[in-house]
């Protein structure tokens, strides 16, 4: 639960700093775009990805040594 709730903020605030910065460099700073655009790709990537909270099976493999 823990997991998601800090997956969804980071996600979100990486997406809306992504976002204004986005809004910004079309105003203002054509350089801004190399730091927008990263920080929408990392945002949808972090905000989308639930791979990190699968648990995975543990394979027992034969006995001691």
């Amino acid at each position: 639960m823990a997991n998601n709730i800090s997956r969804l903020l980071t996600g979100i605030g990486l997406l809306v700093l992504g976002i204004i910065f986005f809004v910004l460099a079309l105003f203002d700073s054509f350089w801004l775009f190399f730091y927008a655009i990263p920080f929408i790709i990392i945002g949808v990537w972090i905000f989308f990805n639930d791979g990190e909270d699968k648990i995975e099976k543990i394979k027992y493999k034969g006995g001691k040594k």
